[in-house]
């Protein structure tokens, strides 16, 4: 799974806050905001190893470490 077809479940609108993290060692976040905004489309096609939703609208996406 990708970025993108999380994105295309359509479980977010433009209020919704996405945060980003890479696996390297400890869980870091790289990018925190909106699906619109080029730093997040700009991992649209990395793979997705987990992703939530939390309450408040905020959606953490684990990338895969590759």
């Amino acid at each position: 799974m990708t970025v993108n077809e999380i994105f295309e479940l359509g479980l977010h609108d433009d209020n919704t806050i996405i945060e980003i993290f890479t696996e390297e060692g400890v869980f870091n976040r790289i990018i925190r905001g909106n699906w619109y905004q080029d730093r997040i489309l700009d991992c649209i096609d990395k793979p997705v190893k987990e992703f939530s939703w939390k309450e408040g609208g905020v959606f953490r996406i684990k990338l895969k470490h590759i």
